[in-house]
């Protein structure tokens, strides 16, 4: 399997019409992938979260064996509540079967993919796994500042049809 980012349609699609991608553009073509020539797979890729149904800004950095997350504001508990738990004494009832999908989210989270693969081990606070997570963290922050993420200057305002901007 073959890793691209979604951030390297633009340039793949330009390339594809012969339109040139404008130096600024973090993403790259492959292009040459789709061709059958030569083509450098990416190492890691990164992936954000700001709102879904309420403010839950995350950003990540993932390789094939380790993903780190950073939470910018945590939100109490990890888990959603499935179809036909939406009753306040169902939703007791499923937490109390179901303890590991109910876990404060911590401001760091650092996962082995290969030995955790549904990510219920955070090793973010493991001293043994600092070195892995410095340099996580230190490539996440870098492509914060690099692509001028919004999130480096706090909350972001919710988007006019979420549920936080009714309030």
């Amino acid at each position: 399997m073959l890793w691209t980012s979604n951030i390297d349609l633009y340039p793949t699609l330009s390339e594809l019409v012969g339109v040139e991608v404008p130096e600024d553009v973090k993403g790259r073509s492959f292009y040459p992938l789709l061709k059958g020539e030569e083509y450098k797979e990416r190492e890691h890729i990164f992936s954000e979260l700001t709102y879904h149904d309420c403010y839950n800004a995350m950003r990540a950095i993932r390789t094939r064996k380790w993903k780190f997350i950073m939470n910018f504001e945590t939100i109490p508990t990890r888990f959603e509540i499935p179809i036909g738990f939406a009753s306040t004494e169902s939703t007791e009832i499923y937490i109390k079967q179901n303890p590991d999908f109910n876990i404060p989210i911590e401001e760091e989270e650092l996962y082995d993919l290969e030995n955790d693969p549904f990510e219920m081990k955070n090793l973010a606070n493991k001293h043994e796994y600092s070195k892995i997570k410095g340099s996580l963290k230190t490539m996440l922050v870098q492509w914060l500042e690099e692509t001028n993420d919004p999130i480096l200057n706090g909350k972001i305002a919710a988007p006019p049809e979420s549920l936080d901007a009714l309030d």
